[in-house]
């Protein structure tokens, strides 16, 4: 896709790939940053794929081993695009949500969700972590 600006006012391409970020910016064509066309799948795909396998150690670095693996499926997935959203440093920062995992209490846990920027910011996606973390 084109660059656009995200909710913060980043510039933004691919899959949230935030190219005020220096890093980010390293892999992506000039040509896409310069807004002359769009970037490709098959540009973004490779980006998306090591960006998501380190929001995968950095949720597992968060909970911790034990503790992601006793969240099924879909709550790990949560928590692991909570991780490729904020990146570890933001995640930490969620220490009432991190303690109410760890007591089994995902109701709370989707409530600390709800008392963030992050929920305000992302939308009806985190609207949807939320309700999917809290079910029973």
């Amino acid at each position: 896709g084109q660059v656009y600006i995200d909710s913060k006012g980043h510039p933004t391409v691919g899959y949230g790939f935030n190219l005020d970020d220096l890093e980010m910016r390293k892999k992506i064509p000039l040509d896409v940053i310069a807004g002359k066309r769009a970037m490709t799948t098959q540009e973004a795909q490779p980006i998306f794929i090591e960006r998501y396998n380190q929001a995968a150690r950095d949720a597992y670095n968060y909970l911790g081993r034990d503790a992601m693996l006793k969240l099924d499926p879909q709550r790990q997935a949560i928590i692991v695009d909570m991780a490729y959203n904020m990146g570890l440093g933001k995640l930490s920062e969620f220490k009432k949500m991190k303690e109410a995992i760890l007591a089994g209490d995902n109701q709370r846990a989707a409530s600390e969700m709800m008392d963030s920027e992050w929920f305000k910011q992302t939308g009806k996606r985190a609207k949807s972590h939320v309700l999917k973390f809290g079910s029973k």
